[in-house]
């Protein structure tokens, strides 16, 4: 019989918890990288910053 209150179920549901964020921040990356470039119409932020900024990000 297992204990609902045990330590190892904890664990196990926060790391689906944490697993499943990190692919939705993961899958977020592309349309959010679109979203600061823009169009080539009306341009928002240089795609050089964007990159260099989510390399930056990504080594902290």
């Amino acid at each position: 019989m297992k204990n609902d209150k045990d330590p190892t179920n904890h664990n196990v549901t926060l790391g689906y918890v944490l697993g499943a964020l990190g692919v939705f921040i993961f899958a977020m990356t592309l349309p959010m990288t679109r979203l600061a470039v823009g169009d080539s119409q009306h341009p928002q932020l240089s795609p050089l910053f964007v990159t260099v900024g989510r390399a930056a990000v990504a080594g902290l």
